[in-house]
């Protein structure tokens, strides 16, 4: 029998595909084995007398056929029992038997036998959000169908532009290993209502409010047709007339946009989005506005727990902040100046409150003007997270790429399958708009002039990891830039090219892009989106890539999760494991001391790693700021980020940054101290008290003395 002949070709995976047989995955479980039990294997004879049995067990004469992957398993347990190294195969049938039960756990929760590399976490938050479940049979989509269903219903927009069949079905398979591969993920709406009958894809809509009664309910009424599939919103209240003042014909006194604010926010209770998660609603006022004062704290004094706001400040407020004079506070309507304050006063009020309940944040106004490329249709609002600048009844189309997938063995960036993702996520984004129902036909006419959309990015402290760069550095600011630029480049291009072959957004000739080239000589790009890029906070996308989010640093290496059963295990990064294995010191106990009392207290650990693993509140408040600077500098929209801070940061850090801020460019700025929310620490009065007594001015003062040189406006982007 000549055995030794066979050579074996294919393997059968659970699922029943058949893959080509490759000897080095056996030879790595073997290595990991060896390496969790500290034991030396002769990896390459062990493998040779596990394929000598494979070879004799599936020889042509046998008449049998193609082992499967629990066989060739089995064989991996006999022969390290055979050669005597029990310990090292007590670890490899607690393995199996792991991920047997991962299995397992990942099917009972969608209800039948599913094969998926995705974690139970990830499975877990599908199926609460994404995953469409079968009514009749009690059963959910698997994440293979989810991925199946968005792109079969995206690359149906390829009909619109003459696909035929065949080429239709190569962009789906194309969308389809974007998400598959986890290299790319659209926003949560287009998960939760492609190819159904929703299909609404829109992450956000700036929902216009003007002063009178009629457009107020409109606004409440749109705003809850689009909550309801799934669409977050945006308000800017700067338009009512202040509280207190005369309602002509009817001799009645306005009540002011407070009360509005709170109707819309008792509103937003009511409607679930998509019947899956809470409405995210962006609340605006200008600090202009005669009753600025109640929207700066009206989070302290009506909760609003649904709502984000942000307070709209121009230059000329900053530049008076810093040089501690007044300000003109104006009447809606006529913009007659109808009070003056201390400009130092309202903006420390602002500091208490964010230091107090995480908001209000603010938004710069001239660099969102700045950065408007259709200056005809005024910003009127911003997403709930502020990534996306929206006009009246613009929507928001959103995706991230995962930066954290794009990292060479030898520790580079794969530059070109980055950009060959980004154009094909760029294509996937401006399909999107052509496929969306929109429950409001001003909403859709508005999208098709613009096509805005707003490319993101997730991983990014995952791919500074992988590079062997901390986030807080000189090297890693430099480096997002890099990568951002490459991003936008890349994003822009794919864009110039659909506009050559779809044809340009509409208003594209009253855009600042033919403005550049008719009176600055600039190239004429005639892009077919008007925006490309937004940086979204990417929560539930990036746990399902599990990486980091959005543009953050890693909120935490290790800590405890609660799975199935209410049973605990602590969850350490995947890439701080891998270092740890590598580096010989990955231990069950390490992790548990890691996620009791953090790395940076982990004696066992190297400095270098620790340099490399920090965590948001390891990371000082400037790098924060100066990272959403290097990325904003790419970036047509706004960019979601969050600067942490300890319990125990000042009011004056906070002022720090929202100067910083403004002073590097960003279009906005939030920040969040740990605890805030949880404790009302500070009345509405004691936030005016202990803002005035806080008199140390490091920001202020710098940018004060500047002023004295040159004029402030040199120092905003």
């Amino acid at each position: 029998m000549a055995t030794s002949q066979f050579i074996l070709e294919k393997v059968r995976k659970r699922d029943g595909k058949l893959v080509p047989y490759r000897r080095e995955k056996i030879e790595r479980v073997l290595t990991l084995a060896g390496e969790a039990t500290e034991t030396q294997l002769a990896v390459g004879k062990l493998a040779e007398k596990i394929e000598q049995k494979l070879t004799k067990a599936y020889s042509k004469m046998s008449g049998k056929k193609t082992p499967d992957v629990e066989e060739i398993q089995d064989l991996v347990e006999e022969t390290l029992m055979d050669a005597g190294l029990h310990r090292v195969a007590r670890h490899f049938i607690l393995y199996r038997e792991q991920r047997a039960a991962e299995r397992s756990a990942k099917s009972a929760l969608i209800g039948k036998t599913v094969q998926t590399d995705l974690s139970i976490n990830a499975i877990k938050l599908l199926r609460e959000r994404y995953l469409l479940r079968d009514e009749e049979r009690g059963w959910y989509e698997s994440p293979k169908e989810l991925f199946e269903r968005v792109a079969s219903a995206v690359a149906r927009a390829e009909r619109k532009y003459g696909a035929d069949e065949a080429q239709q079905r190569r962009w789906k398979n194309r969308f389809k290993r974007l998400m598959r591969n986890l290299d790319f993920i659209p926003n949560s709406p287009a998960l939760m209502n492609a190819g159904t009958g929703y299909q609404q894809m829109a992450s956000s809509i700036a929902v216009p409010i003007e002063d009178d009664l009629d457009s107020i309910y409109r606004g409440l009424h749109d705003a809850a047709k689009m909550q309801q599939v799934g669409c977050g919103t945006g308000f800017n209240f700067s338009r009512l007339r202040r509280q207190g003042s005369r309602v002509k014909g009817i001799g009645g006194v306005a009540s002011g946009p407070m009360t509005f604010l709170k109707l819309y926010s008792e509103s937003a209770k009511k409607v679930k989005q998509g019947g899956k998660r809470q409405g995210g609603n962006m609340a605006i006022l200008d600090v202009t506005h005669p009753d600025i004062l109640n929207f700066i704290t009206a989070k302290s004094k009506q909760g609003l727990e649904n709502f984000n706001l942000s307070v709209l400040l121009s230059d000329e407020f900053i530049h008076a902040v810093i040089a501690d004079r007044e300000y003109g506070l104006r009447d809606p309507g006529s913009k007659e100046i109808v009070g003056r304050v201390n400009a130092k006063q309202v903006f420390d009020l602002i500091v208490a409150s964010a230091w107090n309940n995480a908001d209000p944040g603010v938004l710069f106004k001239k660099a969102i003007q700045r950065g408007n490329p259709v200056p005809s249709h005024g910003i009127t609002a911003t997403s709930a997270c502020a990534e996306f600048l929206l006009s009246s009844y613009e929507q928001g189309f959103l995706g991230s790429v995962n930066l954290a997938n794009f990292v060479t063995d030898d520790a580079n960036v794969d530059w070109r399958r980055l950009k060959e993702v980004v154009a094909d996520a760029v294509r996937f984004l401006d399909n999107m708009i052509d496929i969306t129902r929109y429950p409001i036909k001003r909403a859709e006419t508005i999208c098709f002039r613009h096509r805005k959309i707003g490319l993101g990015v997730m991983g990014l402290a995952h791919l500074l990891i992988q590079l062997g760069i901390p986030y807080d550095s000189e090297e890693g600011i430099k480096k997002a830039g890099e990568v951002m630029r490459v991003v936008r480049e890349a994003a822009d291009d794919a864009s110039e090219e659909l506009g050559k072959e779809r044809s340009p957004f509409p208003d594209w000739k009253k855009s600042t892009y033919c403005a550049k080239s008719k009176h600055f000589g600039e190239k004429e790009r005639k892009f077919r989106n008007a925006t490309r890029m937004a940086i979204s906070p990417t929560g539930s996308v990036s746990m399902i890539a599990e990486t980091s989010s959005g543009i953050e640093p890693l909120f935490s290496v290790s800590y405890v999760k609660k799975v199935l059963g209410g049973e605990e295990f602590y969850y350490v990064d995947p890439f701080l494991k891998k270092r740890l294995e590598d580096t010989g010191l990955y231990s069950e106990e390490l992790v548990e001391k890691i996620a009791n009392f953090g790395l940076q207290g982990a004696k066992e650990i190297p400095d270098e790693v620790k340099r490399i693993f920090v965590t948001t509140h390891d990371i000082a408040p400037e790098w924060h700021v100066r990272m959403q600077a290097a990325v904003q500098e790419h970036v047509d929209n706004g960019v979601s980020k969050t600067v942490n801070l300890p319990s125990s940061a000042t009011m004056l850090d906070v002022e720090n940054i929202f100067l910083l801020a403004w002073k590097l460019g960003c279009k906005g700025c939030t920040i969040y101290r740990d605890g805030s929310m949880g404790e009302q620490v500070l009345t509405a009065t004691a936030m005016l008290t202990h803002a005035e007594s806080n008199t140390t001015r490091s920001i202020r003062e710098e940018l004060k003395v500047l002023a004295n040189n040159r004029s402030l406006s040199d120092f905003s982007r």
